[in-house]
Parts: C-alpha cells; structure tokens; sequence
C-alpha cells in the first residue's frame, strides 16, 4: 500500500500561519498518529511561532514561474533533495506539507511535484481552506499595508488583486487543480471553523488525525490591526518601514487597548459587486465538490472607512503613543536578560 502526500495549498488570510505552527510544535504528537510535518524548510520558525511559509516552502518555491522574486530552481538542495531525503528518512504513512505558495504553483510546477511523488511512491491528496472573497479580500488589503508598505485605497488595491490572483476563482482553480493532480480534494469552510473556534480541528479530521492530546497554546500569530493601526501604517507606508514596525504595531502591550471588533474595508457597493462577479464561478464550486449552501458566511457588514479615521490628528497620536509603548516592552525584554 502505498503511503501519502497530503499537501495544504495554505490559501492566503485562512489561517495558515496559525495552522503551521500547529503542525510544527505537535510534530511528535502527529508522529503518533503515523503522519509526518516534515521537518524541513520553515519548519522550525513555525515552531517558534514565526510569520513565514510552512515547511513546503521551498519545495513550493520550485513550482512558481521562474520569474517570480521567490523562485528556487527546481535542483536547489533545500526543494526537491531536501524533501526526497526527507520522505526516505520518514517513517510514517503520511507525509504533509503546508505552504500559501503552493497556490501560486504553476502548471509545469504541479507536473514537478507529481513526479517527484511518484519517485517516492506516494499518493496525493490536497486540503485547502476556503473563505467568503469579501472578507479574504478585505483581509489581504489589511496584511498588504501592515506587510509590504502599501499605501492605495482598498478599492483599488482590491481590484487589482482580484485580476491577478487566478486561485481566487475557487471553483475552477480547484476543478483545473483536481483534474491537472487527480488528488483526493478536501476543501474546508474557515467562514464556519473560525466562527465555531474550531479550525484546528477541523483540520485535523480533514487529514485524519485526532484532536486529543495536541498542544494548542501559543499567543495569536500574525495580529491584524485595528482600523486606526491601519489608517496610521498607511501613512508610515509613505516612508516604507520594515516589517517589524508593523509587527511590533500590531502587537500592542497588554491592557492598552482592546480586541477589535470584526471590520471590512470594502465597502457595502463593493461588496456587491464582488459578490456578482464570483456568483457563477462559486456556485461551480458547491456543486462540484458537494460544499454545503452555508458554505461561506456572510461578509462582514461592520465596513470602516479608513480614510476618515486618517483625517483624525488624534489618532495618529494616540496609535504613536501605543506604539512607543509596545515598543519600549520589545526592547526592555532583551535588557533584562542582559542585566
């Protein structure tokens, strides 16, 4: 009987960082149950609770368009060796990997993978999770200004991304997906795992291992802003901080401010719109993979507009003030270490 190769395409804003780390610090839980987070590429930042990749990182790399920033030859040692060597060394049933930039794999990537797979005997099955295109796309807008200095509107930063993102036509992303793979196809609804609190469980029964026993502690991975966060990064963005200004941002010191509520930055015409340029295409995907009609949720109707809340002198000063105070806690840790 041959062994499997279960693959997590970690859709962008659908938890995946969070899942990673799971995987990674219940490594020798899930060893138990005969499946393998290979310890390779990102595994340990995972591990560590770290914003990055999952442990198919480079292998995933290897399936993008030669053009693309991130690319890795397929021969780099770090993709295909590593994983081989890895698989080889395993000995469990099921091995998995887990990283967003598998959905950006290209055709010729995919043809890459499956022959890799079959030169280790391994049979492929997918799990992806899935969530409503209002608020993922929301979602992306927010990570896009806390990560990578953007400072556009939403609507503008969301039709672009929109045209430039093919897997965002789920349905015949994943239909072209099973039929170019032949893989078994397991796609979760995070609209209902994270309203229920249970997407670690929920993925766990999808690659079939038990929830009892896991460790899920740890604090929350890759924090979004707050409305007033995001107004002021933007505007930082003009100066194009590094990522830890955000990261820092976003993890506020304790007791200075609340949670916030859930929010949208699109707007309720845009939303409208959105909903009827995917109607066709989603209603291909509940029908082809048997998805139930409360598949995906609503989309938020709590729409901020991030632009009002820029105007506000105040709250550029009361953001800058939590700022320097969560700040003054990242640097005074490491000087107590050294006292």
């Amino acid at each position: 009987m041959k062994r499997k190769l279960v693959l997590h395409i970690g859709l962008p804003k659908t938890g995946s960082t969070a899942i990673q780390t799971f995987l990674s610090r219940n490594q020798p839980r899930l060893l138990g149950s005969a499946i393998d987070y290979l310890a390779i590429s990102q595994f340990e930042e995972g591990r560590k609770g770290a914003i990055a990749s999952g442990n198919g990182a480079h292998l995933a790399r290897a399936m993008l368009n030669p053009k693309d920033q991130a690319f890795l030859p397929w021969d780099d040692a770090r993709a295909s060796a590593a994983f081989l060597s890895a698989a080889e060394r395993s000995a469990a049933d099921t091995l998995l990997l887990s990283s967003e930039l598998f959905a950006m794999a290209t055709p010729d990537g995919w043809s890459r993978l499956l022959e890799v797979a079959a030169q280790a005997e391994l049979d492929l099955s997918i799990v992806a999770v899935v969530r409503n295109h209002c608020d993922f796309l929301s979602s992306s807008y927010i990570q896009a200004v806390k990560r990578h200095c953007i400072v556009q509107p939403p609507a503008t930063f969301i039709r672009d991304f929109i045209q430039h993102n093919r897997y965002l036509r789920y349905g015949a992303f994943f239909r072209d997906l099973k039929a170019r793979t032949h893989a078994r196809m397991n796609l979760l609804s995070f609209d209902a795992a994270f309203a229920q609190g249970r997407l670690m469980q929920d993925f766990l029964a999808a690659i079939g291992a038990p929830s009892e026993g896991m460790d899920g502690g740890g604090a929350r991975i890759n924090i979004s802003p707050a409305p007033e966060e995001v107004a002021f990064l933007r505007i930082c963005n003009r100066y194009e901080p590094r990522m830890n200004f955000s990261d820092v941002l976003a993890r506020v010191a304790p007791g200075t401010e609340p949670e916030a509520a859930p929010w949208t930055v699109v707007e309720p015409q845009l939303a409208q719109e959105i909903r009827a340029d995917f109607a066709d295409d989603t209603r291909a995907l509940l029908d082809d993979f048997s998805l139930g009609p409360d598949f995906f949720a609503p989309p938020c109707a709590n729409y901020i507009d991030i632009e009002d809340i820029a105007a506000d002198p105040a709250m550029s000063i009361r953001v800058l003030a939590r700022y320097l105070v969560a700040f003054d806690h990242v640097i005074h840790r490491p000087m107590q270490k050294s006292a």
